[in-house]
């Protein structure tokens, strides 16, 4: 390839990560065990994912809008609550949850489509309905099924905290901190409702987030050890294709070649000592830790107390009582491999 094209071929890649995530192994191989799957949300999100490089016309037409609204906006001063933790922790049904528990703002899958302006396509669209024959507490390893169902906004977060996901920010670039306020806010104006948004690896970055949104609140969620850790094994296999490429957000320093088995303990306890490093920068009333297995336990407890802390009213539980289904556990891991991972968190928590 001469150097006269590898711009071009930059551009595109770069383009499609709009639409595919930058992390993904072999998104042809990825693409062809979702359709085995045969679930609805992950085939929803091919759809999407394939709808997304013909609406990029659409998208940069209504860009001057986008950044009109910006200029107009102001920070914003209802809670802007972000749901993180490991994946696989539970963050998505937690957030579904939260969403169908209070009358919020969130972003549905409507914008990942509109990339660079999705405000401006919701206020042309309008936020989708929730169709109602569809269970609001399912998704396929954080993907949700319908143009209604939330989005983590990952193309959003790319913006402020850059493209690259394995290297969270030491610090915010300055148009990062004129545009976050201005884009919470502008949605604010536009739905009069705090907001509700999902993204696992802001427990990297929720203190420099906290720096310039005064009114952001995190709920960060921690799950079982030998629970987390079978998940993310199983995640590995399903979304890259082998357990040799991790799943979510890893430590920076990784020894090469190293075994999967311990890579993934090493995930786990890292985001465990991540999850305390915030608390100490920002406090439990602003990062709060949520064990899963409570949620899962007791959802209207934990429904009531998000409401008293952060929005300072009772939930809805009509969602709750008509749809709720306890989580299944993660398949079983082969009795070695399940062995192993008991051994290497014993040795590595000695």
């Amino acid at each position: 390839m001469d150097s006269g094209q590898k711009p071009t071929a930059d551009a595109l890649r770069r383009m499609l990560h709009k639409y595919v995530p930058a992390g993904l192994h072999d998104p042809v191989s990825l693409a062809r065990r979702l359709l085995r799957t045969r679930d609805p949300a992950a085939i929803f999100a091919l759809k999407a994912a394939a709808i997304g490089p013909f609406a990029l016309p659409l998208d940069l037409a209504f860009s001057p809008f986008e950044r009109a609204r910006y200029r107009r906006a102001s920070s914003p001063r209802q809670p802007v609550v972000l749901v993180c933790g490991p994946a696989r922790s539970g963050t998505t049904l937690v957030a579904q949850l939260l969403i169908h528990g209070f009358k919020v703002s969130y972003l549905p899958n409507l914008t990942s489509v509109f990339p660079t302006s999705p405000l401006t396509a919701m206020a042309l669209f309008g936020q989708p309905s929730p169709n109602p024959a569809v269970p609001p507490f399912q998704s396929f390893y954080g993907r949700t099924r319908t143009w209604a169902g939330p989005n983590d906004g990952l193309y959003l977060w790319d913006r402020w905290l850059g493209r690259d996901r394995s290297r969270p920010p030491i610090k915010l670039a300055k148009e990062a901190e004129r545009e976050m306020p201005a884009f919470f806010g502008a949605l604010e104006s536009m739905t009069a409702r705090p907001f509700l948004g999902k993204n696992n690896a802001l427990n990297a970055s929720a203190h420099l987030i906290a720096d310039v949104l005064p009114t952001a609140r995190f709920i960060c969620l921690e799950r079982n050890k030998l629970r987390l850790a079978a998940s993310l094994y199983w995640a590995r296999l399903q979304i890259q294709g082998t357990t040799a490429i991790p799943y979510g957000l890893m430590p920076a320093e990784r020894p090469t070649g190293e075994d999967p088995i311990e890579d993934i303990c090493r995930q786990v306890l890292f985001h465990e000592a991540l999850a305390h490093t915030q608390v100490e920068r920002l406090g439990s009333k602003r990062f709060c830790l949520v064990k899963f297995e409570d949620v899962c336990r007791d959802p209207s407890s934990f429904l009531e107390k998000v409401g008293r802390d952060f929005f300072g009213e009772s939930p809805d539980f009509s969602a709750l009582r008509r749809h709720w289904v306890q989580p299944h556990e993660s398949r079983p891991l082969d009795p070695q491999v399940a062995a192993r991972f008991e051994r290497t968190f014993d040795r590595l928590t000695r």
